[in-house]
Parts: structure tokens; C-alpha cells; sequence
């Protein structure tokens, strides 16, 4: 099934982190402030999103993680 998780920017670092480890290089989306002025959707694999994630993230964060062909 596919994953869904609503982050704080304290966590979203974190999350990605264990997603890695947990559900190996899935692909993912990683949406940012959804429904506000300043949204932002990025699409890639969990190691793509984790490397592309600024240091100090801002904002409201949504990790949607694609779920296995099995």
C-alpha cells in the first residue's frame, strides 16, 4: 500500500532517513506547504529526496512513499 506521513521540518530529515533503511530506495513525492502560497512538490526516489532536502527545511511536510508490486 502506499504510505502517506504528515512532518514537521524538525522531523521530515528523520523520517527520510528511516524510510531509507526501512523501505529501501522507493520512489516518493515529498510535498511542501500544500494548499498555501508557496507549495511545492518534488518527485524521486527516498535517497534523491533525502540529498535534494535543504538543511534548515521550512515549512509543513507531507512524504508520500510508493507502495511494493508484491
Amino acid at each position: 500500500h502506499t504510505l502517506v506521513f504528515y512532518e514537521s521540518p524538525y522531523r521530515v530529515r528523520a523520517l527520510l532517513q528511516d524510510a531509507l533503511e526501512i523501505y529501501e530506495d522507493r520512489s516518493a513525492v515529498l510535498a511542501r506547504e500544500l494548499t498555501k502560497r508557496f507549495e511545492e512538490v518534488q518527485r524521486g526516489t527516498l535517497s534523491q529526496l533525502l540529498d535534494d532536502l535543504p538543511e534548515s527545511p521550512k515549512g509543513e511536510f507531507v512524504v508520500i512513499i510508493a507502495g511494493t508490486k508484491d
